[in-house]
């Protein structure tokens, strides 16, 4: 009903009117009009679009995103490894966001893993500190490599409980 009255007042103001032409509403208006009204109430009602009932697919997106990322800059497959890039990593997109994004999802659901994520993301940030100023011992750089792997780990388990055990790739 409301998209006929919608559609009525528009026809009826894309009319221009000159008096010295032709009358205000002809046959063909008058049959224009009244097939709009007509079409326009058989049509089903537009449905409101239904959203995504647990979790915005930007934000699902976002931590896949981020999984990968952490797969492709994996500090064991390189041989020269460039801790400054790595943990210049962490604070570009997807990871500028990510702390927020997850948080909000887990607020929404307590048995999302949000505080192993962080808590191993620190580590692997903290031990990749620790490289870039200088401490290039051995036992560092098998530390960067574990919390590295924590971190995919703990970043996969989120998105797949997430996505309620769905594929991670």
């Amino acid at each position: 009903m409301f998209v006929s009255i919608i559609l009525f007042i528009l026809v009826i103001s894309t009319i221009s009117y000159t008096p010295q032409s032709t009358p205000f509403i002809t046959r063909r208006r008058t049959f224009q009009i009244t097939s709009l009204s007509i079409i326009s109430t058989l049509l089903p009602p537009s449905a409101p679009a239904l959203a995504d009932s647990t979790y915005p697919t930007s934000s699902l997106l976002q931590v896949k995103r981020a999984c990968t990322a952490l797969r492709s800059d994996s500090p064991s497959t390189q041989s020269s490894v460039d801790y400054n890039s790595l943990r210049s990593t962490l604070r570009s997109p997807p990871f500028d966001t990510l702390r927020k994004t997850m948080k909000t999802m887990s607020s929404s659901n307590q048995t999302l893993p949000y505080d192993d994520f962080i808590k191993s993301l620190e580590a692997y940030d903290g031990a990749l500190g620790k490289m870039v100023k200088g401490g290039g011992y051995e036992k560092d750089e098998i530390k960067v490599v574990t919390t590295h792997s924590e971190v995919l780990k703990a970043c996969e388990n989120f998105y797949e409980k997430a996505t309620g055990g769905g594929d991670t790739n």
